[in-house]
Parts: C-alpha cells; sequence; structure tokens
C-alpha cells in the first residue's frame, strides 16, 4: 500500500502560527508546534523546513468568518498567507472555516486542567488541530 504525504494545518495569526499535522496515513490529527511570527520570508522557510521533515503533500489553512458569514480581516490576511505558502512550496492548498477554534481549543485546554499560562502557549496548535480534525472529518 503506498504510503500518502502526511497533511499540515495552519492557525494564523498575527504574533504566532499554530502548526499542526496528520500521523503518516493523514487519519489522525495532532499539535505540532507554534511559530513565533517573524515576517512571511523566515515565516515561510521554517514552514518549508516542516513540510519537508514531515514529507507534507497538502496545507489547510483556517480561514475565520464573522458572525455576518463573511471573511474577517485576519480571514484575509490568513488567506493571502495560505496562497503564499501554495505558491512558495508549491503545495496543494484547501482553506476552511476555523470559526470559534481558538475558543474551543481555550476550552478544552482549561477543562483540562491546563493553567492560564501554559494555554497560552499551547492554544495556537491545539486550536491548529481543530482545524486539522474538522477537514479530516469533511473528508471522508
Amino acid at each position: 500500500m503506498e504510503k500518502k504525504g502526511r497533511i499540515l494545518a495552519v492557525d494564523f495569526g498575527t504574533k504566532r502560527i499554530g502548526i499542526a499535522i496528520t500521523d503518516d496515513n493523514a487519519e489522525i490529527a495532532q499539535p505540532l508546534t507554534v511559530l513565533k511570527r517573524e515576517g512571511n520570508k523566515k515565516d515561510i522557510e521554517k514552514i518549508a523546513n516542516i513540510v519537508q521533515q514531515y514529507n507534507v503533500s497538502k496545507v489547510v489553512v483556517g480561514i475565520p468568518y464573522g458572525n455576518d458569514n463573511k471573511i474577517t480581516k485576519m480571514g484575509e490576511k490568513a488567506r493571502a498567507f495560505g496562497e503564499l505558502i501554495s505558491s512558495s512550496l508549491n503545495l496543494d492548498t484547501v482553506f476552511i472555516d476555523e470559526t470559534m477554534t481558538s475558543f474551543i481549543a481555550h476550552e478544552a485546554l482549561a477543562q483540562g486542567g491546563v493553567r492560564r499560562e501554559k494555554r497560552k502557549l499551547l492554544v495556537d496548535k491545539v486550536a491548529a488541530s481543530i482545524i486539522l480534525q474538522d477537514y479530516l472529518k469533511r473528508k471522508d
């Protein structure tokens, strides 16, 4: 049986980028890391290293929508960043609604007993894993 490439998810923010990745079979999402934003060029280089290290074949980028079901300003920035990933790394890129994922991640971490200071460090990669799990569920 041929091995699929992994799928990477991006939770884009102005200060941090949450990254999640699937297992080798692209079936289970797991939080991977949080990248501190250093500008698009350096951010893309860091993502390129992850793509190469983990044999990534597809990227899922979360896009936040407002209450009016329109893409927010942050959503526009996330879409532009996702398009930059796609063109720079020549990867298939999918955009999905990520509204409320950061809130859900905060709640899950709080309910899991994670202290507030530690939650701030984890929330972005947990939100990315929620985005990725949502994508995997829809894909089936």
